[in-house]
């Protein structure tokens, strides 16, 4: 989330950043209306 529109909400509420990371193939990253991110988990 860092540098996307939302990050703020999470830094409002006291999130911080940790690190960063990699997701496992079997999850899918999605864009909703190129404002809100999402990940699926798929199965193929």
């Amino acid at each position: 989330m860092r540098g996307l529109p939302l990050n703020g909400n999470l830094l409002a509420v006291g999130a911080r950043f940790v690190r960063e990371t990699k997701t496992a193939p079997v999850y899918r990253l999605w864009s909703i209306n190129d404002v809100h991110p999402a990940m699926l988990r798929v199965t193929s």
